[in-house]
């Protein structure tokens, strides 16, 4: 009888097993969306208003529905804009505004996204964004009377320096990061790691000098929305426009790096061993900051450019002579060989104009280099070029030299005209919408 009743008894937590799988059966149908409008392959403008209008079907009660942007990675690049829904059927007819001023020119996807809290169904049409055009919104110049602070001021109509921003401390290094309105500098022994918000002239974060009498801060170098400083203790870091750490290099008390690159696998740094007064350069994988090789210089590094995904170009004086050259450095080979030396005098600075071109920032003016003819040009003599900047939209070179910035058109060489201020010129940025 026991074993009867416990029969019985199991016999029935299966059936009341079957009479829940059966009422709490699982929804098998996802939401279905059609897209009417935007048209496949319909061309927008960044700050237009798409005309939204779709369907979505379900068997079960609609949840939610969104309506988003995504670029060709499929990352948002938009807002969301959430709509309304109720019951199993929507007719969606809306406005979506592409209000994401940094869009560049190309594909992007705009998305319908459905969930009945089960199932989530997205569906995409293919569309073209425009970017708006590029334009420069301000020359923003760096100068300083003595070391223990400068100004940055930004140029008017008349060319003239206003300045905007008192900095304490000293000066090691600057950059600008238009996509954000952001001008970062760094000092060396009593100058703190900055960045400005250019929209409002405030402090948008900073990092201070905490090493004195031993610098903290060696360089700058912005690329992608990133800025990298190098740290005098070995470290790399490169930080977000919010101040977030992104990338490191650690090798803490060992080396002292400098000049800073990066390509799409790589990242590249300067690095002088001071207990062997070695000057190497560096190689680390891009993604997660870790080692792959290092090989000796006889070059101290102003700049370097990538020419392919195996060459780097590295512009630098040499570390006996102290004349400038260039060199050709071979990832894959782990070596460096000189392919032009320049005219006796140091080189200062170096800014790339194209894939091909460079100009040098010199003791006796400006060359033009073209790598494709491995030509060396003089474009500006008999003045020492400090610091040089190129504005590739209004085609103009600002050449820095003591306490004035004369400015180039890159194409006839003309002078177009002179910025003067009191104190001795640091750097000049250009800062453009985007």
């Amino acid at each position: 009888m026991k074993h009867f009743n416990k029969a019985s008894y199991f016999l029935l937590l299966i059936i009341i097993d079957i009479i829940l799988f059966s009422s709490c059966k699982k929804d098998n149908s996802p939401p279905v969306i059609n897209i009417n409008s935007p048209l496949q392959d319909q061309y927008f403008s960044v700050g237009d208003t798409i005309h939204v209008v779709a369907t979505v079907f379900d068997d079960e009660e609609i949840k939610s529905v969104t309506i988003r942007l995504l670029n060709s990675n499929y990352n948002n690049v938009g807002h969301d804009e959430p709509i309304t829904v109720s019951g199993n059927h929507r007719l969606i007819n809306t406005q979506y505004v592409i209000d994401n001023q940094y869009l560049f020119s190309g594909n992007y996807f705009l998305t319908i996204v459905a969930s009945d809290g089960q199932q989530v169904t997205n569906s995409y049409i293919t569309i073209h964004i425009e970017e708006i055009p590029k334009i420069r919104k301000g020359i923003y110049l760096l100068s300083a009377p003595n070391n223990f602070g400068f100004d940055i001021s930004k140029i008017d109509s008349f060319y003239q320096p206003v300045p905007q921003i008192h900095v304490n401390g000293d000066f090691a290094s600057s950059a600008i990061n238009s996509l954000h309105h952001q001008l970062y500098t760094a000092g060396s022994v009593t100058g703190d790691f900055n960045a400005f918000d250019l929209n409002n002239n405030t402090t948008a974060w900073s990092l201070p000098s905490t090493s004195f009498p031993v610098p903290t801060f060696k360089n700058l170098f912005y690329k992608d929305n990133r800025i990298y400083v190098s740290y005098y203790d070995g470290h790399v870091k490169g930080y977000d426009y919010l101040g977030s750490t992104k990338f490191e290099i650690e090798q803490q008390g060992f080396f002292i790096p400098d000049i800073m690159y990066h390509d799409d696998q790589y990242f590249f740094t300067e690095i002088y061993y001071p207990s062997s007064h070695l000057n190497k350069i560096g190689v680390y994988f891009l993604v997660t900051g870790s080692p792959r090789q290092e090989s000796l210089l006889d070059i101290d590094l102003r700049n370097m450019y990538s020419l392919d995904a195996n060459r780097l170009l590295l512009f630098g004086n040499d570390t006996s002579a102290g004349q400038g050259k260039i060199e050709l450095y071979n990832i894959n080979g782990n070596g460096s060989t000189t392919i032009h030396t320049i005219p006796t005098g140091v080189l200062y600075q170096v800014v790339q104009v194209s894939n091909d071109e460079y100009l040098i920032g010199h003791s006796n003016g400006i060359y033009i280099y073209h790598y494709s003819m491995n030509s060396l040009t003089p474009f500006i003599t008999g003045l020492p070029v400090y610091s040089i900047e190129y504005d590739d939209l209004n085609q103009e070179i600002f050449a820095a030299s003591g306490n004035q910035v004369v400015v180039y058109n890159s194409i006839t060489a003309n002078q177009e005209y002179t910025i003067a201020p009191v104190d001795s010129v640091l750097a000049v940025h250009v800062l453009y919408n985007k």
